[in-house]
């Protein structure tokens, strides 16, 4: 009996020091115990003295806040302090023992958890750590995600209605008595202050956007898919709430321009920007070539967009005409071939650039090479040089008679209509220049070596060098072999031109000109020969000198067709739309043939026709069968067209009036 309770105290005191341990382990772990209130997951221990029994090392509460202890089942400690589940254990157990002594320790602590969300770097869940307050844990979520000035926060705690944040105040000082202990549970929201602007036009997602409050006008545009690759961005527009509309250049715009912070309600509009030239003329791919957004397009660039100039391009004679119906004259030779920029014209929309093409200097008569010949435009040609460059002067050559006639446009002179042309019945006749003379200079050999009577030759100079015993008639222009002819005296117009190999299918054989040694010139109808009808008997006297002129009479294929270009209408004979695309090619893979569109020119200006050749297949072959006029321009677009930009090209074309005008 006496070892039993020599035994039962030596238990005791273990117990004892068991329960004292507990206790020190637990006030170790968590400080301020007497401020901890229990709940699910935390990890407590309870020992009981002298009851090992009775003693539970490790208990963790409860989803439901409960534990369950021997002797005493399940009791609630959700909420309480380890004081009280104490106090509520012992006196449970004087039930069974009696003066029971209960120690109840905190072990492991559940996790303290906070949340951050809304406008933070790493929103969600952080565990709170002892002492710390909102700075430390918007900093463990790393930081917000604009400026502090911008951002509304608010901290929820349970039970208690939303507190306010100082955001700036508190992130500035953190002494500041905005910067709160946080507890458990406790919840912080931050959000960006925004408003609402409108961005219309070409951006990836026109609509209302949401930009925070100081957003520039390149934040909203960003926000609302960014700009499509034809926006017109130097053309953009910003319109005020008040219905002010303030013009944007948004190429020049830097990120953060403080001029450019919206207001809410604001409208931004990007326009399409569509704008192009067309070079014409003495190129090797006439056409339209668009222009790029804030960016000048002067002429030499386009010229080289347009694959360059042709080599019978006349340089300094180009034409700038722009679309207010003003034009203007640019030599484009110094700026290709001598490089001087402050020749090379910043373009504007809708010009319409203009190479003409080289006349030649015409040397004929008593000459070794008679013919043709383009001249260097750099340099300044003179009468004994062109005679050197063909050759010199043959045996046969009268010295005293080297005849210098130069030309120009005069008066247009109205041309016969022909079927092949048909025209509304008031439209004006159509005309063609004609060329005289307005200078006849007659030097003797033996005067070019003197440097102070050697003529200046220019383009389109006449050079004739009379034999002196043989009559030779001159014929020049769109024949198979131009040069002198010797005729009998019964031959006339008809016979010149069959010896000199017949007209190229160019000729225009209704305007054959004849022009006498003393200037006077006669239009002569020579179609006969082609057709097989009647032939003028013209009868030519030495020094006549006879040109067949080109058929300026041509239609413009252009844009998504393998050979875009001009072509011409023959005379007496009708060019439909088929023959143009054949000639032109074709269609290319991709052109749209179901939206071609023909324009043409009428007194009341130019109008626009769209033809579909989809249905050529079935056999209805109306479209391609429509006959075409001088003047004419088929426009095969390669993509879907805008109506803008036919009203742009319709006006275009009536800027620049009848092609077969431009370009004699």
């Amino acid at each position: 009996m006496m070892l039993n309770e020599a035994t039962q105290r030596r238990s005791g005191r273990i117990s004892f020091l068991l329960l004292i341990c507990f206790a020190l382990c637990g006030f170790g772990l968590v400080a301020h115990a007497d401020d901890y209130f229990l709940d699910a997951g935390d990890v407590i221990s309870v020992a009981v003295l002298g009851q090992d029994k009775l003693s539970v090392p490790s208990i963790t509460v409860s989803t439901a806040g409960k534990i369950s202890l021997p002797s005493v089942g399940s009791i609630t400690v959700s909420k309480k302090t380890v004081e009280q589940v104490s106090s509520e254990i012992t006196k449970k157990l004087r039930v069974v023992m009696n003066e029971p002594h209960v120690i109840v320790t905190l072990t492991a602590p559940r996790p303290r958890e906070i949340f951050v969300l809304g406008a933070v770097a790493k929103p969600g869940v952080v565990s709170l750590k002892p002492g710390w307050r909102i700075s430390e844990a918007l900093a463990a979520a790393g930081g917000t995600t604009d400026r502090p000035e911008l951002i509304d926060g608010s901290l929820v705690r349970a039970n208690q209605k939303p507190i306010s944040l100082d955001l700036a105040a508190l992130l500035r000082d953190s002494n500041h008595a905005a910067n709160l202990l946080l507890q458990a549970g406790d919840t912080m929201r931050f959000t960006t202050r925004t408003i609402r602007v409108t961005v219309m036009g070409q951006v990836q997602n026109a609509g209302i956007v949401e930009v925070p409050i100081g957003s520039t006008i390149t934040e909203a545009i960003a926000a609302a898919g960014s700009p499509k690759p034809n926006a017109g961005l130097s053309r953009a527009t910003l319109k005020r709430g008040d219905g002010t509309m303030v013009p944007m250049n948004l190429r020049s715009v830097r990120p953060g321009d403080k001029n450019l912070a919206l207001q809410a309600g604001d409208v931004i509009n990007i326009p399409e920007f569509n704008d192009a030239v067309t070079v014409l003329g003495a190129v090797q791919k006439p056409g339209f070539y668009p222009m790029e957004d804030g960016k000048a397009l002067r002429i030499a660039e386009a010229v080289i967009l347009a694959g360059g100039p042709s080599g019978k391009a006349a340089l300094t004679r180009v034409s700038v005409q722009h679309a207010d119906g003003t034009s203007q004259q640019v030599n484009l030779h110094k700026v290709l071939r001598l490089g001087d920029r402050d020749s090379n014209l910043a373009l504007q929309p809708g010009d319409l650039v203009d190479i003409p093409e080289l006349r030649g200097v015409t040397v004929l008569g008593a000459v070794l090479n008679p013919g043709t010949y383009y001249l260097d435009e750099g340099n300044t040609a003179r009468l004994r040089d062109v005679v050197a460059l063909v050759g010199g002067i043959s045996i046969k050559a009268e010295t005293s008679r080297i005849i210098l006639s130069r030309r120009k446009a005069s008066a247009p002179t109205p041309l016969v209509s022909t079927p092949s042309v048909p025209r509304t019945a008031d439209a004006a006749p159509v005309t063609a220049p004609v060329t005289a003379p307005t200078a006849v200079l007659a030097v003797a050999v033996q005067e070019l070596v003197d440097p102070s009577l050697d003529e200046t030759v220019l383009d389109g100079d006449l050079i004739s060098v009379t034999a002196r015993k043989t009559p030779l008639i001159y014929i020049n222009g769109e024949i198979e072999r131009p040069g002198p002819y010797e005729l009998k005296e019964t031959d006339g117009l008809a016979e010149l031109i069959l010896k000199a190999g017949g007209p190229t299918v160019m000729a225009a054989l209704s305007r054959v000109s004849v022009t006498s040694a003393n200037g006077a010139m006669k239009i002569v109808d020579m179609h006969g020969l082609r057709t097989g009808g009647s032939k003028p008997q013209r009868v030519l006297e030495e020094g006549d000198y006879v040109v067949v002129p080109k058929n300026t009479m041509r239609v413009s294929v252009m844009a998504a067709v393998n050979r875009p270009g001009y072509y011409p209408i023959p005379e007496n004979e009708t060019l439909t739309v088929g023959d143009a695309l054949n000639q032109a090619g074709g269609p290319k893979e991709r052109a749209r043939v179901d939206e071609i569109a023909l324009v043409r020119q009428t007194p009341q200006g130019a109008t626009t026709q769209i033809l579909s050749l989809s249905k050529v297949a079935t056999g209805d072959l109306k479209a391609l069968n429509q006959p075409l006029q001088d003047g004419d321009v088929l426009y095969v677009p390669p993509g879907k067209v805008s109506r803008s930009f036919w009203q742009k090209f319709t006006s275009l074309i009536s800027t620049v009036g009848v092609f077969g005008a431009i370009f004699p």
